[in-house]
């Protein structure tokens, strides 16, 4: 299934410290938090199944993302006289997962009706592994005109079992039916790759 996604929202903090081992070299550690949160609207079945059942019944699904990730981490940071370079790993990156899904369906058909609301909540809550590495470069382009490039990257795989709770309710004929609740359990993973890049120019007077 591939959904739409709107209001896409990021953040992260963090903070740590660092012990030098000697001149050029250091041992880092701390905290990082990232958060990340978008709405999805408009699935789409590669198979046409969703789509056929949304035209006969007039249904309309929708859910929230939400992702926090706690990664506790340590590294070694290289220093030089133009440069900087830093490495981190951490074994025990947390995720938590919440998923949130809501199908709403009509039915009207040789005068019976129904309607009906169909609540989904995915929890994921496993560890994995952490990676993230970046370089900064300061190069003195001309005279006052300097120039620093820099480059970022990480790597995050969390693989382990998540859990789904199920509650749906109905009104047939303008009378509510016994709400049907149900709970399961799956493995499933989580995983992002970034990679980025830039170059700042400064001017010194």
């Amino acid at each position: 299934m591939e959904w739409r996604g709107s209001g896409l929202e990021w953040w992260a903090i963090g903070g740590g410290g660092a012990v030098n081992l000697r001149r050029n070299v250091a041992v880092v550690g701390g905290m990082k938090i990232e958060h990340l949160s978008l709405k999805l609207e408009d699935p789409v079945d590669p198979l046409g199944n969703f789509q056929r059942l949304r035209t006969t019944y007039g249904d309309r699904c929708s859910g929230d993302f939400l992702t926090k990730l706690w990664i506790p981490y340590l590294g070694i940071q290289f220093d030089g006289l133009n440069y900087r370079g830093k490495l981190l790993f951490s074994p025990v990156a947390w995720a938590d997962v919440k998923i949130p899904f809501r199908f709403l369906y009509l039915f009207f058909a040789h005068g019976s009706s129904f309607i009906g609301v169909e609540d989904a909540q995915y929890d994921f809550k496993p560890n994995g592994l952490w990676l993230e590495g970046d370089l900064q470069y300061d190069m003195r382009v001309h005279g006052n005109l300097g120039c620093n490039l820099w480059l970022k990257g990480s790597w995050l795989q969390i693989r382990g079992r998540g859990r789904e709770g199920y509650e749906s309710n109905g009104v047939d004929h303008g009378v509510p039916e016994a709400p049907i609740y149900d709970s399961s359990s799956a493995d499933g993973s989580y995983s992002t790759h970034i990679l980025a890049g830039g170059l700042c120019a400064t001017w010194t007077f």
